[in-house]
């Protein structure tokens, strides 16, 4: 089974996003991301792995994208902001045919360690980094601590911005609970050159 597949029966299941998207850890990710869309102008957001949409509930973004591997979580927030004209949900699939509009800013979050092939995380990151404008979050684990199983593989993304020469890390922020995750936030500004 893909993690696609793994994710989508997740969701079909009745599970949720997980922990990350509830409670303190999604307020810490809000706070986080609210300051960086006040304090940079964002009017608009994609977000790469939306899942169930709590998270984005916690968000103050002016019109928002977001699009998930799992059909049934794209389903699940449709739902859950078909009142809102400001929020748009797609299914995502790394290496098909993706409809992503350019935004100011791009956001991963807790998704990048569930990516298990390797040309979908490339793919997936190639996508990030083409779509955004002023800027790209991503929370992820940062190193590879070595884990690589069916649900979790860690690798060096550090390493991996190397492929996107025209972006800077501008601001690392680690996790303020530890004990709760090993996501750190990396934020990415376009290069002034």
């Amino acid at each position: 089974m893909s993690y696609k597949e793994d994710w989508d029966n997740h969701y079909r299941a009745g599970y949720n996003s997980g922990a990350g998207s509830y409670g303190k850890l999604a307020g810490f990710k809000a706070q986080t991301i609210n300051e960086f869309i006040a304090d940079h102008g964002i009017q608009t957001v994609l977000d790469i792995g939306c899942g169930d949409g709590n998270q984005l509930s916690l968000l103050n973004c002016q019109e928002y994208f977001g699009v998930d591997v799992s059909p049934t979580a794209v389903e699940l927030c449709k739902k859950k902001f078909s009142s809102d004209p400001t929020k748009h949900f797609n299914l995502y699939m790394p290496n098909g045919e993706n409809d992503l509009p350019e935004c100011d800013l791009v956001l991963s979050l807790d998704v990048l360690y569930h990516i298990i092939p390797e040309e979908d995380f490339n793919q997936t990151l190639d996508d990030i980094f083409i779509h955004a404008k002023k800027g790209v979050i991503l929370y992820t684990v940062l190193l590879d601590i070595g884990t690589k199983n069916q649900h979790i593989y860690t690798r060096n993304t550090i390493q991996y911005l190397e492929n996107y020469p025209d972006w800077e890390i501008w601001k690392i922020i680690y996790q303020k609970y530890p004990k709760k995750s090993g996501a750190d936030f990396l934020i990415l500004k376009p290069c002034q050159r």
